[in-house]
């Protein structure tokens, strides 16, 4: 699982430095061409790493849910391991339908409710926000009791910690350029003119700052999966290991081998 987790982690960075070099500094001449590398857009190399890689575990997911469930364990775990199954579909569904920006986009429409015209930023954290906090703290809570290996609660906390930085990015990014808690505009101010932005990078300093963050943002996304994907191996992998055990010792006893043949038919 380490060769996983450090080739994931390793092209979460190498996206951001791609699209530093080749698309931001205009690394390749070609616009279309320098688009590909560029970390914040749909059609890019990053969102297809992104997109492909929550699937990938909720595929994995699904796979260690079915596997309990023919392995005969309690209804209440295959239950739990399933609803992270559904979750992180749902995740996949977004991330290449673009689904919470849509819903942002819809929330905008709306007039006249004041939590609404009162949010600052992107309105899918306001619609979403709630569900999404709910969900990964019933995960972590839920991990924590299926998983003993501190290694990999570590793994798990430290992807909560990097999917929450995420969404705080994202959060300064949707503030107003006037905002007084708009990070990106005052960073800008200081140290990055547009005079020098637009010979660099042929933009405004406010636009490249926010380029970059947004690039880091979706490097630590994929880093936080990286993180909880391998998190889900190892233990689906140990879990197999411990089922495998269990059956080899049962075949000793002919009572017990037949119990265990009609309860794990496709593992017997």
């Amino acid at each position: 699982m380490r060769a996983v987790t450090f080739t994931m982690l390793w092209l979460a960075a190498l996206v951001v430095v791609l699209d530093l070099w080749l698309y931001l500094g205009r690394g390749i001449a070609s616009s279309d061409l320098a688009g590909w590398f560029n970390a914040t857009s749909e059609r890019g190399l990053g969102s297809w790493l992104s997109v492909t890689q929550t699937v990938l575990i909720a595929v994995t997911l699904w796979g260690f849910a079915a596997l309990l469930k023919a392995s005969g364990e309690r209804r209440r775990r295959v239950w739990g391991w399933t609803a992270l199954a559904v979750f992180f579909s749902y995740l996949a569904l977004d991330d290449g339908t673009f689904l919470h920006e849509r819903i942002g986009s819809a929330t905008a429409d709306v007039e006249g409710v004041a939590v609404v015209d009162a949010f600052p930023s992107y309105y899918w954290q306001l619609v979403l926000g709630p569900f999404l906090i709910g969900a990964g703290l019933l995960m972590v809570a839920f991990l924590r009791r299926e998983i003993e290996d501190v290694r990999l609660r570590r793994y798990v906390l430290a992807a909560v910690a990097l999917m929450g930085t995420a969404v705080a990015l994202d959060f300064v990014d949707g503030l107003g350029a006037d905002h007084p808690f708009n990070a990106y505009a005052w960073l800008a101010g200081r140290y990055l003119s547009d005079a020098t932005a637009g010979v660099l990078f042929d933009r405004t300093g406010l636009e490249a700052v926010v380029h970059v963050s947004r690039s880091v943002e979706e490097s630590l996304e994929m880093a936080s999966m990286t993180l909880l994907w391998a998190t889900f191996l190892s233990h689906a992998a140990a879990s197999f290991h411990v089922v495998t055990v269990r059956i080899e010792d049962a075949a000793a006893d002919p009572v017990l081998d037949e119990a265990w043949a009609a309860a794990v038919p496709t593992l017997a």
